[in-house]
């Protein structure tokens, strides 16, 4: 395989006052008690579509499928608390989306249909509007983790305006993960 670029299209988070928000929530979590690794604030994100290693020669296809993905500026909520996989196990904490989630949802929608045309797979778990804070490594005190995501459940952590998704690369580093934007689509007025 030729070289490429581990990639996902992503909503950056880049409004200071909700990532001091987050941070407070982090802080909070990390006291739990249960070993975790907290995503940095530069890092906060809405993941539309992970792609994975995607070969260089492939990038341009990616970037003209994405042309054509069309939006009006509209304003995100940031809301609630929550975790995945659900049921008995908790590997990520995130935050979620009140307002807005149609919006995000729209253009996730035009983010897989446009990439399922030059080959990308769909995703078959579909689409869940959350900003990863917290990968959990184990659990220590389970009861503690989850009382506090009850009592977050329905926080409000701000609202931002979305207008623009941005094609990422993302570099792993045993410090963690370095982002950086190969395209930007700008929304449309």
């Amino acid at each position: 395989m030729s070289e490429g670029y581990r990639c996902f299209i992503a909503v950056d988070l880049d409004d200071v006052a909700i990532i001091e928000r987050v941070k407070g929530f982090q802080e909070v979590l990390a006291r739990t008690g249960n070993p975790m690794k907290l995503v940095e604030p530069e890092n906060l994100h809405f993941t539309l579509k992970f792609l994975g290693d995607v070969q260089i020669a492939r990038i341009e296809s990616i970037r003209k499928a994405l042309s054509s993905l069309s939006f009006k500026p509209f304003d995100l909520e940031v809301r609630g608390v929550g975790y995945f996989p659900g049921g008995g196990r908790i590997n990520v904490v995130w935050v979620g989306v009140g307002r807005g989630y149609d919006e995000l949802r729209s253009i996730y929608e035009g983010v897989e249909a446009r990439l399922s045309s030059i080959g990308f797979a769909r995703d078959p778990r579909g689409f869940t509007a959350h900003l990863t804070v917290s990968r959990i490594k184990s659990i220590h005190d389970r009861g503690r983790l989850l009382k506090l995501i009850d009592e977050w459940r329905d926080y409000r952590f701000g609202e931002y305006r979305v207008d623009r998704v941005k094609l990422k690369r993302s570099i792993l580093t045993p410090r963690g993960p370095i982002y950086s934007d190969i395209h930007v689509i700008e929304a449309s007025e």
